[in-house]
Formats: structure tokens, sequence, C-alpha cells
């Protein structure tokens, strides 16, 4: 079994890549269609968040050979319509095996598959994937102890206001040690209306 993949975001190549690895399924990963090295899949699927997503699968219809055509989201109704099978975005990588299981054992799989988002585990695996698996203890933690080195520290946004949370609730005395001979600059600018 093969499948493409037509798709630029990093999280849904790579959500992809470890369900087609798991399967065993050989993959080809482009951003464009017309880029393919093959013309004939088991398996084609196309984000639906492509500018040109509606081009896509227009070509896919008209120059490749395909078995089964998957829509990675259903926010458009006319792509879905030009789809075989669409699933919802966010997905999780248990969805895309059993859609693909389904389809390896010639059951007609759902137009729409709900997912379970609120999975916390799930959640995590998406975060990590998506480099954005960020501790806040460790940033406040390593913030305290830049500060404990004597170094020079500057937050911005969130980390800034996360990092003066954590300040507050120090202890007098272990904040005094802390801010001994600091120069201290804080600067606060709100949205304009």
């Amino acid at each position: 079994m093969n499948a493409l993949v037509v798709s630029n975001s990093l999280v849904v190549l790579e959500l992809l890549k470890i369900v087609l690895d798991k399967l065993n399924i050989k993959a080809e990963f482009v951003k464009n269609a017309v880029d393919v090295q093959d013309f004939n899949y088991d398996l084609i699927f196309i984000d639906d968040s492509l500018n040109n997503a509606k081009r896509e699968i227009d070509f896919v219809k008209s120059k490749l050979q395909y078995k089964n055509l998957i829509l990675l989201g259903n926010n458009n109704k006319t792509l879905v319509t030009l789809s075989d099978i669409s699933i919802k975005k966010p997905f999780l990588p248990a969805d895309l095996e059993d859609l693909i299981n389904k389809i390896n054992g010639n059951k007609k799989s759902e137009p729409k598959i709900k997912t379970n988002v609120l999975d916390p585990n799930a959640i995590a695996e998406i975060k990590a994937l998506m480099d954005e698996e960020i501790n806040e203890d460790d940033i406040k933690k390593s913030c305290l102890d830049l500060l404990r080195e004597k170094n020079n520290l500057k937050l911005k946004n969130k980390k800034a206001k996360k990092f003066l949370k954590k300040l507050c609730k120090l202890q007098k005395d272990e904040l005094k040690e802390l801010l001994k001979d600091a120069k201290i600059k804080i600067s606060i600018e709100f949205a304009d209306e």
C-alpha cells in the first residue's frame, strides 16, 4: 500500500508519518500535488488548510490514479463533496489509524470521523510535535536560577507575567536576597483600543 500526503503543515505531516510508519505504508510527502513522483496511490491525503486545496484536489482527480481521496479537515463543504472521505481536525493518530484499518478491511468508513480531542495524552503528544511543550515550572525555575547566579534576565509577554506571579509567591526574605543589588526595570504597555 502506498500513500500521498499533500500538506504544508508540520503537525499534519508528523502525525501522518507516525501513523503511516506504524502501519508500514510507503508514503510520499509533498506541498503541491504537481510535485509527485508516482501517479498511482492507494491513499491520497489532502490538507484543507492549503491555500490552493481545491486546485490540488482537481489535479489529483484529473491526473492521478487512487483508491481513496481523504480530506483532512471539513470546514469547506465544497472540498468535502469532492473527496471520498473527510476526517475532521483536530484528529489524533488513533483516528487516522482506525480510518486506514477500515479502508484496508474493505469496510466503508463514515464520511466524518469524530475525535476525542480532550484526551490529555494525545494533547501532550500533539504539543510535543509542535515543539510547544514547555514546562512552565522549568521556565520559572530557570529564571529564578538566573537571578540567583546574578545573570541579567529579560522576559516579555506571557513569560514575564508568569515569572512575576512566581516572584509574588516567594517569601519576603527570599525575595530580598534574590533581588539584592539588582537594578530592575518594568515596562507595561496596554494595547490601543
